[in-house]
């Protein structure tokens, strides 16, 4: 028998893919499962540990290819698990076996492709997109999977944003400690100017002032001296005197010595007179003035050190401010090109956006959009990185009410996509009920 090869490698049409039959056996918890699932919505519904995420799991291992594949994938104490999904146009089977795996995909009529892995590159995007776990990312790990589905790369321009705020936040807290410090500053003195005047020259004015003074004290110490040495001397006249009286041997000598000892006296007299004589006339200098005359020399000079350190931090604040300003302008520039990407971004719905909020929806941030409105954006970008499988899993859908439950239904028929969503308990919309592995309940396809 000879086997048919297809031409192409790849999906053979442009249409849109959905799943229009799937079988599966022996995949983690399954059993085997075949159904013909409606085309907008298949609702998984069972209680916990039966098989509902298995079936999802087996959608995945079929075709996101072995990026998608766990450890073990089969049933425990099985030898070989098969998924057949059937997507109209072509057959993807793949097959697990202890040795490996293995995948075949063909088109209706039989004909393999020879390099299926290939077919499904070109067909399956990121089909492990959950909508309901996109909405419950944090806000930066929900910016950074958007811009990986749209290819949106401005981790560049991002960093070098970040190191220019950082530098300029720093910029700005320095000037802020410099209008601080001039707030703190007296204002300029004009007529001190900013350079200090010597004061070397009033010093050596008071020193000389100080030595004339020094030398009046030094005259007038003189002359008290020379007063206590008078006083002395008219003593010693005295007893001479009264020895001369008594001792009239010694008259001739006495009377000599007496002669001689009067012109001392009369020099030392008229030194004394001419001393005081001086030091009557000498007056003392007032070093008042002299002392006021500094003092103001050093309140001018003081004013004139604060208008330079005023002058020097009004100048280094100057400085700082343009700092802050070229770096605004490269932050500006960078925003300008940043907003160039964004512009050119084909993004999945309109209105939506990343910007330093995160991701915004209409302009408004993610936080403040309804449930509606995340759920819709969620679809949307699910269905966008697999524009040709319109297929979209959605884990934990017990988390969506009957409203939401209403409302992805309604986005599945507007998007022509296909949505498999498992719930736990079963309710009035389970297309298929989940049982140990296999399917209790079903309904038909619409």
């Amino acid at each position: 028998m000879t086997t048919k090869t297809a031409d192409k490698e790849k999906a053979p049409s442009d249409d849109v893919y959905r799943i229009v039959r799937l079988t599966a056996s022996n995949v983690k918890r399954l059993k085997a499962v075949d159904m013909t699932p409606p085309e907008d919505m298949v609702v998984i519904a069972g209680k916990n540990a039966q098989g509902k995420t298995s079936l999802l799991d087996a959608i995945m291992y079929a075709l996101a290819g072995k990026r998608a594949l766990p450890t073990e994938p089969m049933r425990r104490g099985e030898h070989k698990a098969e998924v057949v999904v059937d997507l109209g146009d072509i057959i993807v089977k793949r097959v697990f076996e202890r040795t490996g795996t293995r995948l075949e995909v063909t088109s209706k009529d039989g004909a393999k492709y020879a390099s299926p892995q290939a077919v499904l590159d070109g067909l399956v995007g990121k089909l492990t997109f959950d909508p309901l776990m996109f909405t419950r990312l944090d806000d930066k790990s929900r910016a950074e999977t958007l811009r990986g589905v749209v290819g949106l790369d401005t981790g560049k321009l991002d960093m070098e944003r970040e190191r220019l705020y950082n530098m300029r936040r720093d910029i700005n807290r320095k000037a802020s400690s410099l209008t601080a410090q001039l707030e703190a500053m007296p204002e300029i003195d004009k007529e001190a100017g900013q350079l200090e005047v010597s004061s070397s020259e009033i010093l050596a004015r008071i020193d000389t002032a100080q030595a004339t003074n020094n030398g009046i004290e030094e005259e007038k110490r003189a002359c008290r001296e020379l007063e206590s040495h008078l006083a002395a001397q008219k003593t010693v006249e005295t007893r001479l005197a009264e020895q001369v009286r008594e001792l009239g041997q010694a008259l001739d000598a006495a009377g000599k010595a007496l002669g001689e000892h009067r012109n001392t006296i009369v020099g030392t007299k008229a030194k004394l007179v001419g001393a005081v004589t001086s030091a009557e006339k000498s007056e003392r200098i007032d070093l008042g003035p002299l002392r006021q005359e500094l003092g103001a020399l050093e309140e001018r000079n003081r004013h004139a050190r604060e208008n330079a350190r005023r002058s020097a931090t009004d100048a280094e604040l100057d400085t700082v401010q343009k700092q802050a300003d070229m770096l605004t302008n490269d932050m500006a520039a960078l925003d300008k090109e940043k907003a160039k990407l964004l512009d050119a971004v084909n993004w999945p719905i309109e209105g939506l956006a990343i910007d330093d909020r995160g991701v915004t929806y209409n302009d408004t941030e993610w936080s403040q959009c309804s449930s509606a409105e995340q759920l819709q954006v969620s679809m949307a970008i699910g269905l966008a990185v697999n524009p040709k499988l319109r297929i979209l899993l959605i884990r934990d859908g017990s988390l969506l009410d009957d409203e939401s439950m209403a409302a992805v239904r309604e986005l599945a028929k507007d998007r022509q996509a296909q949505i498999w969503l498992e719930r736990v308990s079963p309710d009035g919309q389970a297309t298929v009920v989940i049982e140990d592995g296999q399917i209790a309940k079903s309904e038909p396809a619409e």
